[in-house]
């Protein structure tokens, strides 16, 4: 079986970034973002729990979904996000338990709720990418065109982390040859172990 990495951490730390370096090394990259908007296309099971959980709302016009407005109505409140992953996870796990057996190569799972979702028992290391609020602010503000309000709602919606042995942290302020230099050396610690 491949080595995983997990990848983790809070909305606009980096893990993309970190995760195009990995990539660079020779790392699969498995993008759990991606796979929750490939399980909630239009006329998905998914998405049909989704707008029965959530309202019709949370459809466009032409009845695919509305992130914005999803995630605007999931992240205000801890039950209503507990409901969002509990529809979406079972569809979004299945799809990321194929992806690792079809890999021939080290793993790298970038999964913003790897813990919450129970990817960490699988991973043999966890990246935990951070940053201060206010770069992750700006960031999302600028990444996903949204009001600060919005942003922070979803930044609230992250419940921090409890560590773990197979954690190492890294917080990205920005200089983007030292992100590169710990996912060289977070690879190179899991590639180097039979």
């Amino acid at each position: 079986m491949n080595k995983i990495i997990g990848v983790t951490g809070p909305s606009g730390a980096g893990k993309g970034l970190f995760c195009a370096y990995l990539a660079e090394f020779g790392c699969t990259v498995i993008d759990c973002d991606k796979i929750a908007r490939s399980v909630t296309k239009k006329g998905s099971p998914c998405l049909d729990d989704l707008v029965k959980a959530f309202g019709a709302e949370i459809l466009t016009r032409d009845g695919r979904l509305n992130r914005r407005k999803l995630a605007r109505i999931a992240f205000s409140d801890p039950k209503k996000t507990e409901l969002l992953n509990q529809i979406t996870h079972p569809a979004i796990l299945k799809i990321i338990y194929n992806k690792i057996e079809k890999a021939k190569s080290t793993i790298a799972l970038d999964a913003p709720l790897l813990v919450e979702g129970g990817l960490d028992e699988i991973c043999d290391v966890i990246a935990v990418i951070d940053a201060d609020e206010e770069t992750r602010l700006n960031r999302i503000m600028i990444r996903d065109r949204l009001t600060r309000e919005a942003a922070l709602t979803r930044l609230k919606a992250k419940k921090p982390l409890e560590p773990n042995e197979k954690m190492r942290y890294y917080s990205n302020n920005g200089i983007q040859d030292q992100l590169r230099a710990f996912a060289r050396e977070v690879y190179e610690s899991i590639t180097s172990i039979l």
